[in-house]
């Protein structure tokens, strides 16, 4: 595919979720044509992309204020 980019190092972690999610988990990694893996990892950017903004619009807030 030759799309250049670079891979960063990673480490292993060990999570556990309930049977229940874990269903849900691979059902959604299934319907997306990924891995349960890849949907997490995606989950959990996404996530502290919403706790970083979060931060910074309260950082702006107090500065405005």
């Amino acid at each position: 595919m030759g799309g250049g980019s670079i891979k960063k190092p990673t480490q292993k972690r060990s999570i556990n979720f309930t049977t229940e999610t874990l269903e849900t988990l691979d059902k959604l990694a299934a319907k997306n044509h990924t891995t349960t893996s890849e949907l997490v990892r995606g989950y959990v950017e996404k996530g502290l992309s919403i706790e970083g903004s979060r931060e910074d619009i309260d950082f702006i807030a107090r500065i405005i204020r």
